[in-house]
C-alpha cells in the first residue's frame, strides 16, 4: 500500500455535531470538514462520497489546513481508498455540561450553537446502517458534553446496548449513571472518567466549577460497580501540573488501580519540556502506589515511555 499522510477517524467512520452538522472530523469545527447537515435531508451515500473525496486529497498531498495541524493525521501506508462499512460513529452533537474546562474546545462556541436532537442522530445512524454503509455491530465515541446530564445520550446508549453497539463514554462524573455501569461491566461500554485534578483548589481552577468532593464521590461509586473496569483519565496542562502528588493521593484513596494519563492538545512542542519532570514523577508515584498507568491521547512518545 502507498505511504502518505492521513487520517483513522475518517477512515473509519464520521462525526456528529451541534446545529445539525455531520462532519467528516471528531476534532476540527472547520466548516470545510462538514459534510452536511440533518436538516439538509443529508442521505448515507453522500456522507461516503465526501470522506472518500477527502481521503483522496490526502493520497494527493492537497489535504486541508485543518487536517494538516490533527494529531490524527499521520504517516502511514493507507489504502488508497475506503474499505468496506464504516464502524465508527462520533457524538459531539450536545453541549450539556455543567463544568468550564480550560482545555474545552467547545467552550467557546455555545453561544454560537445548539444541540442537535438526539432522535435525528439514531434515525440517521440507523439509515446509515439500513443503506449498507455501516456496520450493525457499531462503536460509539462519545464526546460533546457531560453524557450523565442527558436523557438522549441515554437513550442513544440504550439503543447501543440493546443492539449490541460499543461505545467510549467520557465523562467528567458530574453525575452517577447506572446505564454507563451496566454497560462496562457487560463489556460493551469503556468509561473514562476525568476529574484532572487531586484537590479542590486545583479542581476549580481547570474545570471553572466546585464539583471536586461530588466527582470523587461519583468515581468511587463507579470502582464500585464496575469492580475497577471504569478508567480515571487525568489531562495534564499548565494548570495542573503541580497537583500531581495529589492526583495520585486522590485516586488511590478512591479506590483507582489502572489511571490513562493524556495531555492538553493545545500545548505546543516547544513548551513539552515543562512538561518532562511532572509526568515522570506522576509514573514513579503511581508505581510506588501500584497504580497502573497507560498513555492517553496527545501524550508525547518523546517524553517518556508507558505500559502498554
Amino acid at each position: 500500500m502507498p505511504k502518505y499522510f492521513s487520517c483513522r477517524p475518517v477512515r473509519m467512520g464520521f462525526n456528529f455535531y451541534r446545529s445539525g452538522k455531520i462532519s467528516s472530523c471528531c476534532f476540527s469545527l472547520d466548516p470545510n470538514l462538514v459534510i452536511g447537515t440533518i436538516n439538509d435531508s443529508i442521505t448515507p451515500q453522500r456522507i461516503m462520497a465526501f470522506q472518500s473525496k477527502l481521503l483522496k486529497s490526502h493520497r494527493l498531498g492537497n489535504a486541508p489546513k485543518s487536517c494538516l495541524s490533527c494529531p490524527n493525521f499521520q504517516m502511514g501506508e493507507w489504502s488508497d481508498h475506503l474499505e468496506g462499512k464504516f464502524t465508527e460513529v462520533t457524538l459531539n452533537h450536545y453541549k450539556a455540561c455543567n463544568l468550564k474546562c480550560t482545555h474545552c474546545g467547545y467552550r467557546k462556541n455555545d453561544s454560537m450553537e445548539h444541540d442537535t436532537p438526539h432522535e435525528q442522530v439514531l434515525e440517521t445512524i440507523q439509515a446509515c446502517i439500513n443503506a449498507n454503509i455501516c456496520s450493525e455491530k457499531l462503536y460509539l465515541g462519545v464526546g460533546g458534553g457531560e453524557p450523565s446530564l442527558s436523557k438522549g445520550i441515554h437513550d442513544i446508549l440504550q439503543y447501543a446496548l440493546d443492539n449490541g453497539w460499543t461505545a467510549d463514554i467520557n465523562s467528567n462524573a458530574a453525575k452517577f449513571s447506572p446505564l454507563f455501569a451496566e454497560g462496562v461491566n457487560k463489556g460493551n461500554f469503556r468509561l473514562w472518567l476525568t476529574p484532572d485534578a487531586g484537590t479542590p483548589e486545583t479542581y476549580l481552577k481547570i474545570k471553572g466549577v466546585d464539583n471536586f468532593k461530588n466527582a470523587w464521590r461519583n468515581i468511587k461509586l463507579y470502582m464500585l460497580e464496575t469492580n475497577g473496569q471504569a478508567l480515571v483519565k487525568f489531562i495534564l496542562e499548565e494548570g495542573n501540573i503541580e497537583d500531581v502528588p495529589n492526583m495520585i493521593i486522590t485516586a488511590k484513596k478512591n479506590n483507582v488501580n489502572k489511571i490513562v494519563l493524556s495531555f492538553d492538545m493545545n500545548i505546543k512542542p516547544s513548551d513539552f519540556e515543562n512538561y518532562r519532570k511532572p509526568i515522570h514523577y506522576f509514573l514513579q508515584l503511581a508505581e510506588q502506589n501500584n497504580i497502573v498507568v497507560l498513555k492517553g491521547a496527545f501524550l508525547p512518545d518523546v517524553l517518556l515511555k508507558f505500559n502498554s
